[in-house]
């Protein structure tokens, strides 16, 4: 059974939303009127609380396979009791807490020493989940870890669900829910990139600056709802200019978290980067020169890239995904065969995708044609990418009414050889400086300005919190009623209560644990 069974188990039979309680593990479900829950503001909890099971879980928290090393995590209320039956100190009596110790680990049965290990007890709360967990660093080989792993079990742990361990934690306080979801980020970080923006977030740059922007509009609501909820007690009126004002500024606080999402994506996943231009131009040998390998087949026959191909290219950090596209035909009535056509239509899908277009020109051969209708074409398919023009076959020198010609196109222009490596550094740090000037942000004085924003149940939150704000603002000046205006102020509460686990579901809880790895 997992950790939501017991949970659901153990719930009101009532429809509700759950949050996470500020005192203990604990979730409580939101009965409120309002349908906002916020942990720790008085009147807004339910009336039952539901505590986390009592059991204590058990897994590997290392890869699967034959290492040096192997840690094997354990948490929850027995650990004290396993430690008892299976840990055997060397040179010591004493169980010290966060103090790293040899010990044999041993069958409870039997006696049977299993493992010679290093490990540590932590009590709670002050641990990773909150309670008390016991880390054991045994042999890595799969026969000695699975050994360890079988004499916890036997010892009355039981093995942990996906996430478990970090859901224990959101669950008893430790992290929020941006928190939680930032330890996946970080362990499925491509660069160098994606891992600092997760550990930005799992440091609290987001639960802070949604935290902030939450406060505010609490006090806004509170103010507006005082007006009607407390009519009879000469509560006066709110100033309706002000609070235009007040809620249009925290909205536009949040479309600047959605804005960031560009950059957020690029962070995350990387920069995309489609190479085209006219057949047999130098796109395969560029490409391959850039990767410094040769993944794409090359031949002096035009049109032999018929599909596409991507490869991701690490610059200083970020991730470059570059993808080698068909030629595309400079005669615009020449009618195209089967598998040329298909391979244009894919390299149009491509370009539609890119972050960036590198056009790719042979500046050995240079007649002119088609380079104004090719140019064309990317900024029709992909209008807010950067585009960069790569002068091919450099080593064989550039024909004058190319440099000529060069001279009326204002974006960035790199000579190159595939054949020599000239120019290929160049082009590289080139894409460099401008996949990290896509990634960031507007700038701004408020925290939300600063911060950029990576998942997509993240920016899906924020953009209904935008939305609702709108509605707000648009109610103020067509003068609605303060309730109806109050209404979609708490439907925006509600909105970024879920983004850092406020206000969260139990299916939401279950489909973003139920990614994460075994042992995290």
């Amino acid at each position: 059974m997992g950790f939501l069974d017991h949970i659901r188990e153990r719930r009101t039979p009532s429809p509700c939303r759950w949050h996470r309680s500020a005192i203990g593990n604990q979730m409580m479900p939101a009965t409120t009127s309002t349908g906002i829950a916020t942990v720790g503001q008085e009147g807004l909890l339910g009336e039952t609380v539901v505590s986390a099971p009592g059991d204590t879980i058990v897994a590997v928290a290392t890869p699967h396979g034959e290492g040096a090393i192997a840690v094997v995590r354990v948490s929850g209320p027995d650990v004290s009791t396993i430690i008892r039956r299976v840990i055997r100190w060397v040179g010591t009596r004493k169980l010290v807490s966060r103090r790293v110790a040899l010990a044999w680990v041993i069958d409870a049965n039997t006696g049977e020493k299993i493992d010679q290990v290093m490990a540590v007890y932590m009590a709670g709360p002050s641990t990773y989940t909150g309670e008390p967990t016991l880390e054991i660093m045994c042999h890595g080989g799969l026969a000695s870890t699975e050994a360890v792993l079988s004499a916890v079990i036997n010892a009355g742990a039981r093995p942990a669900n996906r996430g478990e361990f970090t859901l224990r934690a959101f669950l008893s306080g430790r992290i929020d829910l941006t928190q939680a979801e930032a330890v996946l980020d970080a362990v499925r970080a491509p660069t160098r990139a994606g891992v600092e923006v997760a550990v930005d977030h799992l440091a609290g740059s987001l639960a802070r600056a949604i935290g902030l922007i939450r406060d505010n509009l609490i006090a806004v609501d509170a103010e507006l709802e005082a007006t009607f909820d407390f009519s009879d007690d000469d509560v006066p009126s709110i100033d309706r200019t002000v609070l235009r004002t007040r809620v249009d500024a925290l909205r536009q606080q949040v479309d600047a978290l959605v804005r960031s999402a560009r950059a957020g994506r690029i962070r995350r996943h990387g920069w995309r980067v489609a190479i085209v231009g006219s057949p047999n131009a130098g796109k395969s040998s560029l490409f391959n020169a850039l990767l410094d390998r040769p993944r794409a087949i090359v031949t002096d026959e035009p049109g032999t890239t018929r599909d596409t191909l991507e490869e991701t290219l690490d610059l200083d950090g970020m991730a470059v995904i570059l993808t080698d596209t068909a030629g595309w035909p400079v005669d615009a009535l020449r009618e195209l065969g089967i598998v040329e056509r298909i391979g244009v239509d894919r390299s149009h899908d491509v370009v539609k995708g890119a972050d960036a277009v590198i056009h790719v020109v042979d500046g050995s051969d240079w007649s002119g044609v088609g380079f104004d209708t090719h140019r064309g074409l990317i900024s029709s398919l992909a209008s807010g990418a950067t585009q960069v023009v790569a002068i091919t076959k450099a080593d064989l020198g550039a024909d004058p009414a190319l440099r000529a010609h060069m001279t009326t196109y204002l974006g960035s222009t790199v000579a190159v050889s595939a054949m020599t490596g000239e120019g290929i550094d160049t082009l590289r740090r080139t894409l460099g400086e401008l996949a990290l000037e896509a990634t960031k942000t507007g700038g701004g004085s408020s925290p939300a300005s600063s911060v950029v924003v990576t998942n997509p149940r993240h920016i899906a939150l924020l953009g209904r919190t935008s939305g609702a704000l709108g509605r707000a603002v648009e109610g103020i000046i067509a003068g609605l009623p303060d309730d109806v205006v109050a209404t979609d102020l708490r439907e925006a509460l509600r909105t970024l209560g879920e983004v850092t686990g406020q206000t969260v579901t139990e299916d939401v809880l279950s489909q973003i644990f139920s990614t994460f790895c075994i042992g995290k």
